[in-house]
C-alpha cells in the first residue's frame, strides 16, 4: 500500500482545472484551496453539488495560479455591491498588507460579514469570508449541510482514513487580479 503523504511533493494536475473568464468574475466558491496532489486526492465533494476544479490568478510580483476545489455559490442580490467593490481592486491599492487586510475587514463589516477565521487566505484576487455567513450570502439554503459541519457535502470514501478527509471548507470570493491590468510592454 502506497502512502498518500507521498503526494504532498507532487504538483497539481492543471489539466483538470477550469479558468473563469475575467468578464465573468467575481465568483463565490465554497470549497478548499488545493496546494498539491495530496489535497486533490483526499477531497471529494458529492457530484450532486457540481464541484469544480478552479484555477485562478493572483498578483504576487507576477500573476501566479491558485487552485481551488469547490462548489460555486450564487450570491444574494444584497451582496452585488460588495462583490463589485472587491472586483474593482480598490482594496489592493492600499500601501501595506495590514492596511489591505484592515480595509477588507471594514468593507465586510458594512455587510455584517467577517473573515476572522480565514483571513490567512486573503490576497489580491482571493477574498475569503467566514463560513458562518454561508446562509446569508447564498441563494441556496445549506442549512442541512451546515448542521453536519458540511460533512454532508463530502463523499464517504471508506478506503481513506477519516483524519485525512476532515472537512475544512472556506468561502472565497474570486475577483480580477490587479495583475490583469498591468501592461507587459
Amino acid at each position: 500500500m502506497w502512502l498518500m503523504i507521498d503526494l504532498i511533493d507532487k504538483p497539481v494536475s492543471i489539466k483538470d482545472y477550469k479558468i473563469y473568464n475575467i468578464n465573468k468574475l467575481p465568483k463565490v466558491i465554497l470549497g478548499y484551496k488545493i496546494k498539491n496532489k495530496f489535497d486533490e486526492y483526499r477531497r471529494s465533494i458529492k457530484s450532486k453539488y457540481k464541484p469544480r476544479h478552479i484555477s485562478h490568478f493572483r498578483w504576487n510580483t507576477q500573476l501566479e495560479p491558485a487552485f481551488f476545489y469547490g462548489v460555486e455559490i450564487t450570491p444574494r442580490a444584497t451582496y452585488k455591491s460588495l462583490l463589485d467593490a472587491i472586483n474593482t481592486n480598490v482594496l489592493v491599492k492600499t500601501s501595506t498588507s495590514d492596511n489591505f487586510r484592515n480595509a477588507y475587514k471594514l468593507l465586510l463589516a458594512e455587510y455584517d460579514l467577517t473573515c476572522d477565521e480565514c483571513y490567512r487566505h486573503l490576497c489580491d484576487g482571493v477574498y475569503p469570508v467566514d463560513i458562518c455567513h454561508l446562509s446569508n450570502i447564498s441563494r441556496t439554503s445549506y442549512s442541512k449541510e451546515l448542521k453536519t459541519g458540511l460533512s454532508d457535502l463530502l463523499e464517504n470514501d471508506q478506503s481513506t482514513p477519516w483524519y485525512l478527509t476532515l472537512p475544512n471548507f472556506s468561502m472565497f470570493i474570486l475577483t480580477r487580479s490587479i495583475g490583469y491590468s498591468i501592461d507587459y510592454k
